[in-house]
């Protein structure tokens, strides 16, 4: 291999560790975290969707809590946070909400709503599936059974991957759950009891065509529409069955969804609802991860909502992918209570919850005074915007809710971008922590309903370098923990520096990353293959960099690809010693097996071979914020 190739695959390799910036579009539905298997329901004239919650970068899907989000003008959603953890989920921000201590997984989520409460189906991996229950679907939730509901080890309830379930009332108040996947006879319908928590003996088994995983069900017009996603040949789809019955014999129909452009061809998941007389489909990709640039895009999901609709004769039309989602159904009221985790887009933003879950400081140890979730961890030009905003009342100014521990934070209130108008500034002195009311003028009259309002946050004290965001809210910042960027120094300033393992192959492998290990051995590629019912774990240790002959580790089994990531070649790219830099071990195979060895990079995490250093970590805001109103 040359030289130039050389260089150039390590700049396409430092361009995915160092890019931490995020392009936000309308869709996802929310941007700032990672979503996906999208339940979605109406709940007091409301839509909520409940989904799996993905952590950047993860390599496979170990999840453990469900994130909530909802709208009722089918633009400006609500963030409420994690509302649901299992046992392995507990932590500082999701305290309260760790419900079933007994499961090591929470899945793709289902629900059903009958008399006012909200069931929650949560399947413990692939091997059975729960249930938890609220009044609301922003919980508390509460664990009835205290272990399984449905269990694999009734044979006729077990299923080849016993979980993606899916809750369904009838009109007629018979109630199912429809799960199962990998395998045209793995799909399964079970008739719960009328208390919802308990079964009737016995299972339907159903012959689905290509069926693979994410069941679901609605009713339209008297039919019964069973939707899943396809094994992949080549790629996953959304794919559906009509019946007069919710048990069957089912029809097969078309397809509803093709895989997404921007999903890679990996899997997807979705639900159909009807609201306010139109239909709807939530569903994921990867286009959030694509943009963002990160190391592994396969596994770090978003969701998406368009609208669905149907034929004369009953079918339904394949939908059409849009960048914005559907029409706004009204205006946007600010001179209500407006929450700051109610948005239409956002630039560099995390929840309270979230910023709690990567350690970041000076926050809080609960969410917020009424034990909602609030905009935390803002960074400077950082900002949120609210769609179809409606100022006919004329507001002269407001108020706002929020907490800060210094006084290094303000708001710009602008009109239509980020650098529109101004029509506002408001400072957030110093509350010692506590929660407190400001009120705030207007500087300029306003009037009539504004496409978007801007809240734009500045914070004291940032770096010169640190990041400054476009209307297309991408962000030009180095790596995280002020390390140096690229492969030399290590992620976070690790004292070994540099990556140890090696990375997976992206859309197929296994994981590869890892840490580093002493500087001679080059450390781990280790890491998960895929979703543990579909694949297994890669894992192999670096060669002795030195001499630049370690195999990468072995790639795990992908859900969609049916095989092994390449295992890692021999030899390549033989470094010197680490304080020099430079590749040890070696490229694995191809797609799959992994970059093996590790990339050198001086001890305690200086620039080695040809890694540039970054920029100071940005200075983050210490100001929590609840609501506002526009008086």
């Amino acid at each position: 291999m040359s030289s130039k190739t050389l260089k150039a695959m390590f700049a396409a390799i430092c361009t995915l560790v160092c890019a931490a910036g995020i392009v936000k579009a309308d869709q996802p539905v929310i941007s700032h975290v990672y979503t996906a298997d999208p339940n979605a329901f109406v709940f007091n004239d409301r839509i909520y969707i409940i989904c799996s919650h993905d952590i950047a970068n993860q390599r496979g899907y170990d999840l453990f809590d469900y994130e909530l989000v909802s709208t009722d003008d089918l633009q400006n959603w609500t963030d409420h946070g994690f509302v649901f953890s299992v046992g392995r989920g507990a932590g500082p921000y999701n305290e309260g909400k760790t419900v079933a201590p007994w499961a090591g997984h929470c899945y793709a989520p289902g629900t059903a709503i009958r008399d006012g409460k909200v069931y929650l189906y949560f399947p413990d991996g692939g091997s059975s599936i729960g249930v938890a229950v609220a009044d609301k679907p922003e919980g508390p939730y509460t664990d009835p059974l205290g272990k399984t509901l449905i269990a694999g080890n009734v044979s006729n309830y077990a299923s080849r991957w016993l979980f993606d379930p899916a809750g369904f009332v009838d009109d007629d108040g018979r109630a199912f759950v429809y799960y199962g996947g990998n395998g045209n006879d793995q799909a399964r319908i079970i008739e719960l009891n009328k208390d919802m928590i308990s079964l009737h003996p016995e299972a339907i088994h159903l012959n689905v065509p290509k069926f693979f995983e994410a069941s679901f069900m609605h009713k339209y017009k008297g039919k019964y529409y069973f939707s899943y996603s396809t094994q992949f040949s080549p790629t996953a789809n959304i794919d559906y069955l009509v019946s007069d019955s919710p048990t069957g014999p089912f029809e097969y129909k078309g397809t509803i969804l093709d895989n997404p452009k921007e999903n890679l061809g990996n899997n997807n998941h979705a639900s159909i609802i009807e609201y306010k007389g139109h239909w709807y489909i939530a569903y994921h990709d990867r286009k959030l991860a694509i943009a963002s640039n990160l190391r592994n895009k396969s596994d770090s999901r978003c969701v998406n909502f368009d609208e669905l609709f149907y034929n004369e004769d009953g079918t339904i039309k394949k939908v059409e992918e849009t960048p914005h989602g559907p029409k706004q159904l009204k205006n946007f009221d600010p001179m209500q209570k407006c929450r700051f985790v109610t948005m239409n887009k956002s630039g560099k933003i995390l929840t309270e919850e979230e910023a709690k879950e990567q350690q970041l400081p000076a926050l809080k140890s609960t969410m917020g005074p009424n034990k909602e979730t609030v905009l935390a961890s803002m960074q400077n030009n950082s900002w949120i915007r609210v769609s179809g905003v409606d100022f006919s009342k004329k507001p002269t100014g407001g108020t706002l809710k929020y907490s800060a521990k210094d006084g290094n934070t303000s708001i710009e209130i602008r009109k239509g971008a980020a650098d529109g108008d101004l029509l506002a500034t408001v400072n957030l002195p110093s509350t010692n922590g506590d929660w407190k009311e400001l009120n705030f003028k207007l500087d300029k009259a306003v009037d009539g309903v504004f496409d978007y309002l801007y809240f734009v946050f500045k914070v004291k004290g940032e770096p010169a370098t640190a990041a400054l965001f476009d209307e297309s809210n991408v962000v030009t910042v180095a790596a995280a923990g002020g390390a140096p960027a690229g492969f030399g120094g290590g992620m976070g300033g690790m004292p070994q520096g540099g990556f140890g393992g090696g990375f997976g192959g992206m859309p197929q492998g296994g994981f590869g990353m890892g840490q580093g290990g002493q500087p001679p051995q080059g450390g781990f590629g280790m890491g998960q293959g895929g979703q543990p019912p579909q694949g297994g774990f890669g894992m192999g240790q670096g060669g002795q960099r030195p001499a630049g002959q370690g195999q990468g580790g072995q790639g795990g089994q992908r859900p969609r690809r049916q095989g092994q990531g390449g295992q890692g070649g021999q030899g390549g790219f033989g470094g010197g010693q680490p304080p020099q830099g430079g590749f040890g071990g070696g490229f694995g195979g191809g797609f799959g097996g992994g970059f093996g060895g590790g990339f050198g990079g001086q001890p305690g995490g200086q620039p080695g071979g040809n890694a540039q250093p970054a920029g100071p970590k940005p200075v983050e805001s210490t100001a929590l914020l609840d609501w506002y109103q526009f008086k």
